[in-house]
């Protein structure tokens, strides 16, 4: 009990090879992109744009803490 199919199919998901790296790549990408955004003067579009950065980077940050505590 207590395993649903999500943390079953989440489970699964972590062996295939390099999705980890994937998520670590994707991360990385999004602070470059994040730092450069904050370097320029605001605009509408950047400010949506640095909005889907935080939270894509909050979604992977929290997904890469559940993989180390597996």
């Amino acid at each position: 009990m207590g395993l649903g199919w999500g943390s079953v199919l989440g489970k699964v998901f972590t062996f295939i090879p390099g999705r980890v790296e994937r998520m670590k790549n994707e991360r990385d990408m999004l602070l470059r992109e994040k730092t450069q955004l904050l370097q320029g003067a605001a605009d509408d579009k950047k400010v949506a744009r640095m909005a889907r950065i935080v939270d894509r980077l909050r979604e992977l940050d929290r997904m890469l803490l559940n993989k180390i505590q597996d």
